[in-house]
Formats: structure tokens, C-alpha cells, sequence
């Protein structure tokens, strides 16, 4: 198991000498509370993918790969079948690679700069990091490195890769660049070419500048000839053009091409230009640029072709569905593939039974038993020929959806060893459902195609909806379709949407499929059903439709303000939105008033794909985590909800599961009691009466201290003495009285105790909702805007209480750390401090100026405070974040940014999650400083 972020379970000596009063262990003691800062918790992962392909570096025969989860080399020698040498994975989220001089330079959205030693490829390792700015693309010349953000060219010194240092920089807003001799030449949108002379870093000179008609689109240079591309939207027509370089003072076009439709991507290798156009790959010799002709063409059916990469004979393609295809184009007019290797990406989850199937591309179908959601373990892989994108589960039988290659029935009574019994192959599979021994197919070429397979054996179509009366009008639209079609089935019809259209269709009859209802709708990203009710997400809203008469759905709700969440899941009790590493919990028990139940930021995970809701807990994957199960506590007892069904028998929906006025963690963690059952003992007296009135609960003898009845003793045929009889009496009054004063003391202390457990909570809960509210606005990107009425939702707090908490941070210095709020217009902007000074920084102590080498500020005498990440001063107008385990002080973004794909902290290596950084808004005294 690959885990990423884990919890780990302790039993506190308080709870284990409350559990020594119980006769019976009621429940196992190896569950053990979470920690009360969350609502939504990572119970466990399982990853075997490389991740997403988003560079590739080639010489001779290593190829070096970068994806979103790993750096490793490759031995191509055997094109058609590499093999992964070594790895690194200490990657946040890289984007480019250079390799130069058995050095592989990385840059990394969240490190900076890594520097890594491939001389011995069965053996990388890091020797050098420039974590300082969000860099986009790397170039080396001998011992200086070209760093491009969007904002500005970092040129660094690197011939000591354990002390990097910045030479200059130069701003300017940068999409691409490029080095010729001497030259430095960029791409600076939307609509110039600048080139610099770079041969002295002191005085950087402007050779030319270019004027476009408008946004380059590609940008590649190859002996003094620069190409480039860009969209002419008036004409609707891609611009091809060939910029010779050589002389800076005299520039001149040596070639152009009109292509029809938008040019994705290029690259020029040898004589010849490979272009990209959605689905198709265009060749292009480009011997005599003034002459560009084209040699061949290459359709990818529902295919993105994403990035190209040449070298020798050869033509390596990334896709949107495998790590790599490679194609020998010695035969430059007829390109043949000789190799394709899938990244391993699920597409798809099916949990059924406590086990869990994968769909994974070319990599086949993974089998994993989740029934222990803390320890998922493997049985079974199923590799094919095919690229399995969907999969269902229907008793004994697997229904793999697998492309234009069909739809596989499988026979999985054995899960080691799954025998294939039939396969239907009329069509290209891009979505379908199983009903009613039938398979509804969605096809974009044909229509929806209805197969009957009843017999596995031989499935046989029984009938059709064809496409000319679904999305004709999708099809000859000018604008390519983006979504994909897609099928959501819900009792006896199926939604189906694709482009910019959605359709109810009746299956009631799968002979004769009827159109209930079409509309023109926007990009619909994914639909849910809860019994009547269908919610859709389209266009950065979240629509939802009454559907009890599917012929005429009527439109409830428009939630608008959903851009980041394009994945959608529900029940009647939860709403949960996904969009990438964010995921969004909703009640929705009432779809009128929707209110926030708790928010993740999901760190080491990527845009996610799907998503299950399972035994109160949730199975999702993504591109780069096979498959992440999250838990959750809906009623907010401090119990996991999965934990409430599987081990307790508890009410995940309600707090007091037997209402005898004690939470369910209470009564299993505190008292010992049975939250199942209001009166554990059998006594006559519930668990809440009893601890109120100072019993024991867990003992049918002890009973409550309540005062009796004060009625008149009878003295009737009585030979006790009169005086006997008033001595008695006053002794049962003073007995009485005592009892009475003891009762009253036990009860005022309970509800003395109640009281103040009371106020403490509502303090907790306004510390705790002050600090979820500042976690909420410094999770925000750099420049973010966001209104006071998205504050609330998000929040989840009323505008008074958020307003007062902003106009209180604003006084003490804190709000200036993260943004600024505009009480006019209400609305806060999120401000993140990405350069930080260098050589003069002030004392976070006394705020005097001081040079950054010193190790003691020379005013007030006290360590300089310094974050290992950077190792710059932290100022008085930064953010701290502090693990809480070494004490140790981060500029919060470097902190949160190294967990992002980290689970340790980067100084004493404990394990650490975000939600445990401390954040620090006012000096506090280092260690050494303290002691002293």
C-alpha cells in the first residue's frame, strides 16, 4: 500500500481504564477516535501508475521521462519494449526537463528547480534545488540555466549545484523561448517575438522585435529558422510561419502555411514538421520552407494528441489515453506504430462486494479487495490487447467497455483467474450501462445500440437510436466537441449528453428506445440521481432538474459559482463535488438550502476521474493514485462514518443513536456505555439519567441518588417509645435534609460541569471556525478574488461573524499576511508573497533592516528566523507555518507546497499533514532564544 497520508490509531490511558469497567467487550479496541480539526478523512491509497507523461527527454538510447508522479530513465535500445532503469520521486508537479551533461535539470511548480545526476542511470539521485519561484521551462548553456516563468527569465549560475545563485532577472511576460548562438529568443504574448543578445548578463540588449497578427500558438527553433503558429479567429485558420533568425537586424519570412482549423502542437525534426490537429497527425517536408508540402496523414479516433517528440527514426506521440506511442517513420509517407505502453491511469472504478475493479487503459483490469478500506490489497490483474476503459459488474459477469475494440463479457466467479465467454464488436464503445439483461451503447459514429446479453456468450443487438436523431446538430457544428458522450442510467430511462447537449431516453422497452427529451444545455461534466431528483454539472453551475415526468424534466435549482468542480456524487444525505485535488462536501438532505459539511484539498492528487459513495465511505481515483478511500462524520460525533456502520452499528446520520442524551462518542470512548441501546445496565435508569445523577451506567446495582418521598412514618400498635419515635424522626429528617444537600451539590456540579463544557465548546467552536476561515482564504491561489456572499458559502459563517473576524485581523496585522478585504465592495483578494528579498531583510522580532547572511539581528539581538525550505529570513510580513512535532519555522506556502507531495515534514521527517501545520501571525522566540 502506497500511503500517502495515514492515520494512525492510539488508545489514550483514560479510554482504556473506562473500557476495564465493562463485563464485555461491546466493541474492538483497535478503532480509535479522530482528531476533532475535520469532517472528511484519507483513510487509506493503492497506486502502481507512472503517473502522466508531460516531458520526454531523448539521447542515444536512454530516454528520460518526467510525469506527474515520478522522474525516471528508460532503456529505449529495444524500442519496442523499454524498460524503466530507475526512478525519483521527490517530484511536486513537474513540467519540464533538460538534459545536459549527465545532469537532468527539472523545473517543478511547488521546487523550483532539481537538479538531478543521471551518470549512473540504475542510480539518480538529487545534487541541487532552486526553490524560489514557480518556474515553467528550463535551457542550459555550459554554467548558466535559463529559467522561464510567466513573468519574468531567471538566469542562474549552477556550476556548484549544491549553491545555486540568481545572476539577474529579467521581466517580461513569457509563454515560450528559445536559444540561437548568442540569442535568447521569446515568445511574448499575445502578439510580439522578442529577441535579447544574452553574451552579457550585465547589459542585456534587445536585438528585434516581431509583431504577430495575434497569440502564438507553438514556438520552435531549429537551425536559425524560427517556427511558430497562431489562430486567426476572423478567418478560422491556423498560420504557419518560417521567421529566419540568423541576422537579428534583419529579419525575413522564408515560409507560410494556412492550415484549416486550430493547430495543437509541433515539432521539427530533420526535413520534416509533425503537426497536430485534435485527432489527426499531419507530416509536412519542410526542405524548401517556401514550398511546405505534405507527405502524410495519421487519424487517432478519439484520440487528443498532446505532445510530440522526435528522435532519429522515430516518433514518440503522448496521448490522452497511453504513456507513449512510438511510430518508425523511416518511411516517412506510411509511419507505422511499433510500440504503445499505457501509464496505467484508471478511467474507471466499479466497487462491488468489497472488491474493487480498475479499468486501466492497455495496462487491463486490477482487481482489489477493499473489504479492510484501511489495507486494500491485490488479487488479480487481467491484461488484454485492449485499452479497458469501463467496467461493470452484474453478479458472477464483468462487462468491459474497451473502445472501438467492443464490449468484453467476462466470467469472474473466480477472481484469480476471469474467463472471457462472449464479445460484441459492432461499434465504438465510448460509454454504456447494463439494464434489464440488455447493454445500452453509446456510440458517436452510429447512435445508441441496444444488445442483449442475456446469453454472454453471444450477445446479439436487438435494436437502435440512430445518431441522425440525437446529435446531428452537435456534429455539423464548426466547433469541435469537447465532451465526450456519456450514459447515466436511473430506473427505466438513461440520460445521455455529448457536446453541449443532453437527452432522456425511455428504456423501458430496450426493443424500441424512445426520445423523451432533448436540450441544448451547455457542457455537461457529469449527472448524479437521487430518486427524483437529477443533478447536473454544466458550465461552472450545478443544475437541478425534478424529474418525475422524464419526458418533461422541470429545472429546480441553478447553483452557479462551481468552476473548480467538474466530477459530481451523491445520496440523500451528502452532495460531494470534485474538481482537481479539491473535493467539496454538501448536505443535502434539503437541495433547497445546500450548506457546506467540510472541504479537502486532496494533496498528491490530480484532476480526479471518478468517484463512488460506498458503505458511508468514498472510492475515488485520479490520474496519478489509482485509488484514495476516504471516510467521513456526518453527524459530527467524532466517529467515522464507515467506522459507525462496519464495527458500531451506530447511526452515521444522527449523533444519539439510542437518545439517551449521550453522543455516540461519548458513551464508546468515555463511558464504555452501548450507544445502541438507552439503558446498558437494564436498571430502569438511561445511561444519560445515570451519569447525570452521579451512577454507574455499566452496574444494574448502582443506582441513581434521587430523593425519596417525605411521607409520615405510621406509629399505630407501636411499643416503641414516644421520645424513641421523635429522636427517630428528627434523625430521618436530618438524614432526608443531607441526602437532599448532597443530591442538590451532585447536581449543581453536573450542570455547573455542563454549563462550562458548554461555553468551552462554543469558544472551540469560534476558535475553530476563525481558523477554518483563515485556512479557507489562504487555500486560495495567488490574486484570487472572492465576494463575502462566496466567504459564507464556503464557510459556511454568517456575514456578521466573518466581517467582524476581517475587521479584527485587519487591526492586528494578521489580514495583510494572506490579502486584503475592500469593505466597500466587500470582497477579499488573495495576496501570495512570491519574491522574497534576498540580500536586506527585516527582523521579525523588531522589524529593523538587517543584511539576510547575519545569523543575529544586530538590533534586538535575537536568532534570525530562517525557513529551511529557502533558507531566507522569515519578515514580519510573511506567514509562518510550524510542524508541530520539531518547531520547526517554513514560510507557510514553501511548507504546504513540499506536503503537497510529501507526507513527512522536510526537517525531522515526521509524518505530517497540511491540516496540522500551526500557523504563527506574531513573533514567537526560537528555541535557543527561549532557553536563554
Amino acid at each position: 500500500m502506497n500511503t500517502n497520508q495515514q492515520i494512525t490509531h492510539k488508545i489514550t490511558d483514560k479510554q482504556k481504564t473506562t473500557r476495564q469497567k465493562t463485563t464485555e467487550k461491546i466493541f474492538p479496541s483497535s478503532i480509535t477516535p479522530k482528531d476533532d480539526e475535520g469532517i472528511y478523512y484519507i483513510l487509506s491509497e493503492w497506486s502502481e501508475n507512472l503517473g502522466r507523461i508531460s516531458d520526454i527527454e531523448i539521447i542515444n538510447t536512454t530516454a528520460y521521462f518526467l510525469s506527474t508522479k515520478f522522474f525516471f530513465v528508460a532503456d529505449i535500445s529495444n524500442i519496442t519494449n523499454p524498460q524503466i532503469l530507475s526512478k525519483y520521486s521527490e517530484v511536486g508537479a513537474p513540467i519540464d526537463c533538460y538534459v545536459d551533461n549527465q545532469t537532468a535539470f527539472i523545473t517543478d511548480r511547488s521546487r523550483g528547480l532539481l537538479l538531478i545526476n543521471v551518470s549512473d542511470p540504475f542510480n539518480i539521485r538529487r545534487i541541487g534545488q532552486y526553490l524560489k519561484d514557480q518556474y515553467e521551462q528550463v535551457l542550459v548553456r555550459g554554467e548558466i540555466a535559463y529559467l522561464r516563468s510567466y513573468d519574468h527569465i531567471d538566469f542562474l549560475n549552477i556550476s556548484d549545484p549544491s549553491w545555486i545563485t540568481r545572476i539577474k532577472r529579467y521581466d517580461i511576460y513569457c509563454d515560450d523561448f528559445a536559444l540561437s548562438d548568442d540569442q535568447l529568443i521569446i515568445a511574448r504574448n499575445p502578439e510580439d517575438i522578442i529577441g535579447l543578445n544574452v553574451s552579457n548578463l550585465d547589459n542585456l540588449a534587445k536585438l528585434f522585435e516581431y509583431h504577430t497578427e495575434t497569440w502564438i500558438q507553438n514556438f520552435e527553433l531549429e537551425n536559425n529558422l524560427l517556427y511558430f503558429s497562431y489562430f486567426n479567429w476572423s478567418e478560422g485558420f491556423t498560420k504557419f510561419t518560417v521567421l529566419n533568425v540568423s541576422n537579428p537586424f534583419n529579419l525575413s519570412v522564408v515560409g507560410k502555411q494556412n492550415f484549416s482549423g486550430s493547430i495543437d502542437n509541433f515539432i521539427v525534426g530533420g526535413n520534416y514538421c509533425f503537426l497536430t490537429s485534435i485527432n489527426d497527425l499531419l507530416i509536412y517536408n519542410i526542405t524548401n520552407p517556401g514550398n511546405i508540402e505534405k507527405v502524410s496523414q495519421l487519424a487517432f479516433n478519439n484520440l487528443y494528441l498532446e505532445k510530440l517528440f522526435h528522435s532519429m527514426n522515430y516518433l514518440f506521440i503522448i496521448d490522452n489515453s497511453y504513456l507513449f506511442q512510438v511510430y518508425d517513420i523511416q518511411n516517412i509517407s506510411n509511419p507505422k506504430r511499433i510500440h504503445r505502453e499505457s501509464t496505467g491511469e484508471v478511467q474507471g472504478v466499479t466497487i462491488s462486494n468489497g472488491i474493487a475493479y480498475l479499468s486501466k487503459g492497455l495496462s487491463g483490469l486490477v482487481i482489489l479487495n477493499v473489504t479492510d478500506v484501511e489495507n486494500p490489497t491485490k488479487i488479480h490483474q487481467l491484461t488484454l490487447d485492449k485499452a479497458i476503459k469501463k467496467v461493470i459488474i452484474i453478479d458472477q459477469l464483468a462487462f468491459l467497455g474497451c473502445g472501438k475494440d467492443g464490449l468484453l463479457i467476462y466470467n469472474i466467479q473466480n477472481l484469480m483467474n476471469p474467463i472471457k465467454l462472449g464479445e460484441f464488436d459492432k461499434g465504438q464503445i465510448d460509454d454504456f450501462v447494463i439494464t434489464n439483461n440488455c447493454a445500452i451503447i453509446g456510440d458517436s459514429e452510429k447512435g445508441l445500440l441496444i444488445v442483449n446479453v442475456s446469453e454472454p456468450t453471444s450477445p446479439t443487438q436487438i435494436s437502435q437510436l440512430n445518431s441522425s436523431l440525437l446529435w446531428d446538430k452537435s456534429k455539423t457544428s464548426q466547433q469541435p466537441i469537447i465532451n465526450p458522450l456519456s450514459i447515466y442510467l436511473h430506473e427505466d430511462f438513461i440520460c445521455l449528453t455529448y457536446g453541449v447537449d443532453f437527452y432522456l431516453i425511455s428504456m423501458y422497452d430496450p426493443t424500441s428506445p424512445i426520445l423523451l427529451y432533448d436540450e441544448t444545455i451547455g457542457e455537461v461534466t457529469d449527472v448524479a440521481f437521487v430518486d427524483q431528483l437529477m443533478y447536473m454539472l454544466v458550465s461552472a453551475h450545478m443544475l437541478i432538474f425534478d424529474i418525475n415526468n422524464s419526458s418533461d424534466p422541470q429545472r429546480m435549482l441553478d447553483y452557479s459559482d462551481y468552476y473548480f468542480y467538474d466530477k459530481i456524487a451523491a445520496d440523500n444525505q451528502k452532495l460531494f463535488l470534485y474538481g482537481y485535488r479539491e473535493l467539496l462536501v454538501l448536505n443535502n438532505s434539503n437541495p433547497n438550502n445546500l450548506t457546506q459539511i467540510d472541504y479537502l484539498f486532496l494533496s498528491g492528487i490530480a484532476a480526479i476521474t471518478t468517484c463512488q459513495i460506498i458503505n458511508q465511505s468514498l472510492f475515488l481515483s485520479d490520474s496519478s493514485t489509482d485509488l484514495m478511500i476516504i471516510s467521513g462524520d456526518f453527524d459530527k460525533d467524532n466517529l467515522y462514518d464507515y467506522f459507525e456502520v462496519k464495527d458500531f452499528g451506530t447511526d452515521p446520520n444522527k449523533a444519539d443513536t439510542d437518545d439517551d442524551n449521550l453522543n455516540d462518542f461519548e458513551e464508546i470512548w468515555e463511558i464504555g456505555t452501548n450507544p445502541r441501546v438507552a439503558d446498558t445496565d437494564g436498571d430502569g435508569f438511561t445511561d444519560g439519567e445515570e451519569v447525570l445523577w452521579g451512577s454507574d451506567p455499566l452496574d444494574d446495582a448502582s443506582l441513581p441518588t434521587i430523593p425519596p418521598s417525605t411521607t409520615q412514618p405510621s406509629t399505630e400498635n407501636s411499643s416503641i417509645a414516644p421520645w424513641l419515635i421523635w429522636f427517630i424522626g428528627i434523625s430521618s429528617g436530618i438524614s432526608i435534609l443531607l441526602i437532599i444537600s448532597v443530591g442538590f451539590i451532585i447536581v449543581q456540579r453536573r450542570i455547573n460541569k455542563i454549563q462550562m463544557k458548554k461555553v468551552q465548546q462554543e469558544q472551540q467552536q469560534e476558535k475553530q471556525a476563525k481558523l477554518l476561515l483563515y485556512r479557507y482564504l489562504i487555500s486560495l491561489k495567488n490574486n484570487q478574488k472572492q465576494t463575502l456572499d462566496q466567504i459564507c458559502q464556503h464557510s459556511n459563517l454568517a456575514r456578521e461573524e466573518i466581517i467582524k473576524m476581517l475587521e479584527l485581523w485587519r487591526d492586528s496585522g494578521d489580514l495583510e499576511k494572506i490579502g486584503f478585504y475592500d469593505e466597500q465592495e466587500e470582497y477579499f483578494v488573495r495576496k501570495i508573497n512570491q519574491h522574497y528579498s534576498e540580500k536586506q531583510a527585516n527582523c521579525y522580532y523588531c522589524q529593523e533592516t538587517f543584511n539576510s547572511e547575519e545569523t543575529r539581528c544586530p538590533h534586538c539581538g535575537f536568532e534570525v528566523l530562517r525557513c529551511p525550505a529557502c533558507n531566507l529570513p522569515i519578515q514580519p510580513n510573511e506567514l509562518i507555518g510550524l510542524c508541530p512535532y520539531c518547531e520547526t519555522f517554513f514560510h507557510f506556502s514553501h511548507l504546504l507546497d513540499y506536503l503537497e507531495m510529501n507526507d513527512h515534514c522536510p526537517h525531522c521527517s515526521h509524518l505530517l499533514q497540511s491540516h496540522e501545520i500551526k500557523l504563527l501571525t506574531k513573533p514567537v522566540l526560537s528555541s535557543s532564544d527561549e532557553n536563554s
